[in-house]
């Protein structure tokens, strides 16, 4: 995926309150247990 793609899922999560992204380099995911369901989907 080119960055340019990747930066605008980030930003639509960003908006959408389902990610914070204050640190630089780093993605954290804000919604409660948001990030096993991501890590099921990915198995």
């Amino acid at each position: 995926m080119k960055s340019e793609l990747f930066s605008v899922y980030r930003d639509r999560l960003k908006r959408k309150g389902i990610i914070d992204t204050s640190k630089y380099g780093e993605v954290t995911f804000i919604l409660p247990r948001f990030a096993e369901l991501v890590q099921t989907r990915l198995v």
